[in-house]
């Protein structure tokens, strides 16, 4: 018989077993790439540089080979140790390898899912943006044209935080999200 003291000890134990019976049961459409052991639950949390970060992927590639898989969390990063294979995967398939992390909070909470930013890649509105970006945008000549814009308003927030810098955060919110907002705004129309 179970006694009451023991029975969040029992329930947690359950729950561990579930979890790791879960994450075993699931099944990827293909191998993953190989890497170091990883732990149960937090994966390889410990063997993630925290500086340098070329050299602990370089000492993966020559362990393990190009391309490594590595997990913390149960989040799955893959490292991309050959620069071919990133120009294939990022560049000529970006479609199907890139995308960014969901962010629920900043992104559904707050609404900056919105913007391109946050925006899926998959996502239609993404596209959208992108499209938007290039006909704004376009050539290298185009992008020259805003250099005096950009110039002139680099210098007025220097000038801001120059003379007034103890308030260097409403100058810098004030900008950005002026800014984020007014483009943001022309977009939706």
């Amino acid at each position: 018989m179970i006694s009451t003291s023991s029975t969040p000890l029992v329930a947690a134990i359950l729950s561990l077993a579930a979890i790791l019976w879960y994450r075993n049961a699931q099944r990827y459409p293909a191998p993953l790439p190989p890497g170091p052991k990883a732990y149960p639950l937090i994966g390889n949390i410990f063997d993630l540089p925290q500086s340098q970060l070329w050299s602990t992927f370089r000492k993966w590639a020559d362990a393990y080979g190009s391309i490594v898989h590595v997990s913390a969390f149960g989040q799955r990063i893959i490292v991309l140790n050959d620069a071919q294979y990133a120009t294939e995967m990022l560049d000529k398939k970006s479609r199907i390898y890139s995308d960014r992390p969901k962010l629920t909070m900043a992104g559904k909470l707050v609404g900056w899912d919105e913007g391109p930013a946050l925006s899926q890649f998959g996502e239609r509105r993404w596209s959208e943006y992108r499209r938007l970006l290039n006909q704004f945008m376009g050539t290298r000549s185009k992008i020259e044209s805003f250099y005096d814009v950009l110039q002139q308003e680099t210098d007025a927030y220097l000038e801001n935080i120059l003379n007034d810098s103890q308030n260097w955060q409403k100058y810098t919110r004030r900008r950005y999200c002026s800014h984020v907002g007014v483009w943001i705004q022309n977009i939706r129309e």
